[in-house]
């Protein structure tokens, strides 16, 4: 999370399996926070997509093992996209509404109010949010391969690091 200043720092990493997760990282915030920039977000997503990229990089297969953190990234750029404004492409509007409420797996209180091609540029700028994020994390695990590899022999060592044994 160093290369992405706005995200939360990691405060363990463990390989100790927990719950369906083989491995976890806490980044808890350290302190309140009632406001989120775009930078955040963004940063969010790309320390995220780190474990799906680490996979990919070192090797050379994906799982299932990031589903979660997929799962919630893609909930991050939506939110961006349809709630909160931040992105460019679809400019400040609020195309849903934050306290949807649903009743035995239906929204009734949700009003369709977009056309189809709206829809559809909502689920392109959250895919290109998301990929661009990718990249992204791609590229900062390709430029520190030396420090992932260093980190990984240490959690086979001793499973779990504190922060300041992650800080490298």
């Amino acid at each position: 999370a160093e290369y992405c200043e706005h995200a939360d720092k990691a405060q363990k990493v463990t390989i100790i399996p927990r719950g369906q997760a083989l491995g976890v990282t806490f980044t808890p915030p350290e302190e309140d926070v009632f406001l989120r920039t775009r930078e955040k977000f963004l940063d969010q997503i790309c320390v995220s997509l780190g474990g799906r990229v680490a996979e990919e990089i070192f090797l050379g297969s994906i799982t299932d093992g990031a589903y979660s953190d997929i799962r919630a990234i893609t909930g991050i750029a939506r939110t961006m996209v349809t709630r909160v404004g931040m992105s460019d492409e679809m400019g400040p509007i609020a195309y849903e509404e934050a306290n949807e409420q649903v009743f035995l797996g239906r929204d009734y209180s949700r009003r369709q109010s977009h056309s189809e091609k709206t829809l559809q540029d909502i689920d392109e700028e959250v895919s290109r949010i998301v990929d661009e994020q990718y990249r992204r994390a791609h590229q900062i695990l390709e430029e520190h391969r030396d420090e992932v590899e260093i980190m990984a022999q240490a959690l086979l060592e001793r499973e779990t690091l504190d922060r300041s044994e992650v800080e490298l």
